[in-house]
Parts: structure tokens; C-alpha cells; sequence
């Protein structure tokens, strides 16, 4: 071979080797996606069984697993919006369970007027909850009778 012309075995196997280091970087890459949604699907699994277990835990009232259910849900998917969904209606309850208990402390505290207010954000988030109805008549019946009781 004149003039530094190459053979045309050196071609194919520099061919050949040139390939097979594309087809170990492919594979590579190919490992690395398929790895890559596998722990995806995992993460979205255990996502949706963390929801699943949230779900119950607040059906039974148990709101701060529930909690922890929903945001560690949320933390493996941040965008599972039934985890999502889950958090905020666990967060709405509980604020609407302590509006209730502040309305019956001021109550129990003589302070109606206060009370009221309370009774009011709940029965605000829960207009169906007849028995919010009652307290705030009650919380009403009782500064009625202590202005008569001031009047006289």
C-alpha cells in the first residue's frame, strides 16, 4: 500500500470500533433513562399508596397523619394533585376544628360576643352544619340576657 492508503479491513474495523463505542454510550444512556422511570414509577406508587393511607387516616379524624401522609406524598410527586388535594382539605379542617373549640372557650369564658365570631368563620366554611346554628343562638340568647341584666 502506496502513499499511506488504507486497507479496507483498517477502515471496517476502525468502523467497527467506532460503532461499538456509540452502541456502549446508547446503552449506557438507555440503562441510565430506564433506571430513571423505573424509580419514577416508584416514587408515584409509593406516592399514591402514602395518599391512600392518607385518605383514611382523615376519614377516621386523624389529621396529623393525615398530614404527614399527604406531604410526604407530595415531597416523593410534588405535582400528585391528589396529595395535594389531600393536604389542603386536611389543613381546611383542622382550621375549622379550632375555630369551633376557640368558639366554645370564649363561650365557656363568658365572652359571647367573641364566640360568636368563631361560631360564624365555621358555620362561614360549613353553612350545612346546623349545630353551628344553635351555638351561635345560643352564644346570642346569653349577651341578650346579660344587656337586659345591665339595662335594669
Amino acid at each position: 500500500m502506496l502513499g499511506g492508503a488504507r486497507s479496507p479491513r483498517t477502515t471496517i474495523s476502525k468502523r467497527h470500533s467506532q460503532f461499538m463505542k456509540l452502541f456502549k454510550l446508547l446503552s449506557v444512556l438507555l440503562i441510565l433513562l430506564m433506571l430513571t422511570l423505573f424509580t419514577q414509577l416508584a416514587s408515584a406508587q409509593d406516592s399514591n399508596s402514602l395518599v391512600q393511607q392518607g385518605r383514611e387516616a382523615f376519614q377516621s379524624g386523624e389529621y396529623i397523619g393525615a398530614e404527614n401522609f399527604f406531604r410526604r406524598a407530595i415531597q416523593l410527586t410534588p405535582d400528585n394533585v391528589d396529595a395535594l388535594i389531600g393536604l389542603g382539605l386536611v389543613l381546611w379542617d383542622q382550621d375549622t376544628d379550632a375555630y369551633y373549640g376557640l368558639g366554645d372557650a370564649l363561650y365557656e369564658q363568658g365572652k359571647f360576643a367573641d364566640s360568636i365570631s368563631a361560631y360564624q368563620e365555621v358555620f362561614r366554611r360549613f353553612p350545612q352544619a346546623a349545630f353551628i346554628e344553635d351555638r351561635i343562638r345560643r352564644s346570642q340568647l346569653r349577651l341578650e340576657q346579660i344587656h337586659e341584666l345591665s339595662i335594669r
